[in-house]
């Protein structure tokens, strides 16, 4: 029997994650609890899709992949949470010669972490990767878990040599003062990291927790508008780093 993935949405024409025009399929499940999570809806079990049928999806738009350098990016929820699925995807993916990215928190649940990542990194053109923060106790207190495997795992892709886009999620009273973006700095800094992207804090979840009827504790927190996030910016920059916002 084919293997068959949870899969809460599904989204075409998308633009801003990874190259080109791209597909996303968003894996449901994630073993992070970030409190200003915008998919809360993505802990439900959603639809089950075998890897045929995710793929047949994909193929409509191959055309706009082919003459815009784009292809599919899975996201979440996260991937890592369903390696198996993700790994047979990512392998017929790339027998189609369509561009593979993956949007991850760099966490796995499971005991053979190590060999669960590098195995879909290997599977992977493009690795999206967030960091939430820089100190173990607060990503504890934030996210629900420790950071220090993520953290392995991020210096695993560059020791691969893989394609990586690094980025930070910038969260009002969690990480958003110029200290956080300063030790963030000297954290990619430190694994000899070039570029970051900054994601600022939006509220496009707020109703989402409403129609679930679940408590949302950034409820009525002002959203951060990139022109805010200059100061937070301006940190890397002197660091030397390509700062993306």
């Amino acid at each position: 029997m084919s293997i068959r993935g949870s899969v809460f949405n599904i989204q075409k024409f998308c633009l801003h994650d990874g190259p080109g025009i791209r597909t996303v399929v968003f894996f449901s499940g994630c073993p992070l609890s970030c409190y200003w999570c915008s998919n809360p809806h993505s802990q439900k079990e959603s639809r089950l899709y075998t890897v045929s049928e995710l793929i047949k999806i994909c193929l409509e738009d191959k055309p706009f992949y082919d003459e815009s350098g784009g292809g599919v990016t899975l996201s979440g929820g996260e991937v890592l949470g369903q390696s198996d699925f993700a790994l047979e995807l990512l392998d017929e993916l790339g027998k189609l010669n369509i561009h593979r990215a993956i949007e991850t928190s760099g966490y796995v649940q499971k005991q053979n972490q190590n060999d669960i990542f590098e195995a879909i990194c290997k599977k992977t053109d493009l690795i999206i990767f967030d960091i939430k923060h820089y100190n173990e106790d607060r990503h504890i207190e934030g996210c629900g878990v420790s950071n220090k495997s993520i953290l392995a795992n991020l210096k695993s892709i560059l020791d691969m040599g893989k394609p990586l886009l690094t980025r930070i999620p910038v969260i009002p009273g969690f990480n958003d003062k110029a200290e956080d973006a300063k030790a963030f700095a000297l954290l990619l800094e430190k694994l000899g990291l070039k570029q970051v992207e900054l994601i600022p804090f939006h509220q496009l979840g707020e109703k989402k927790y409403e129609l679930l009827g679940l408590e949302y504790k950034m409820k009525g927190i002002p959203q951060l508008h990139p022109e805010k996030l200059q100061y937070y910016r301006q940190v890397f920059l002197n660091h030397g780093m390509e700062c993306l916002l």
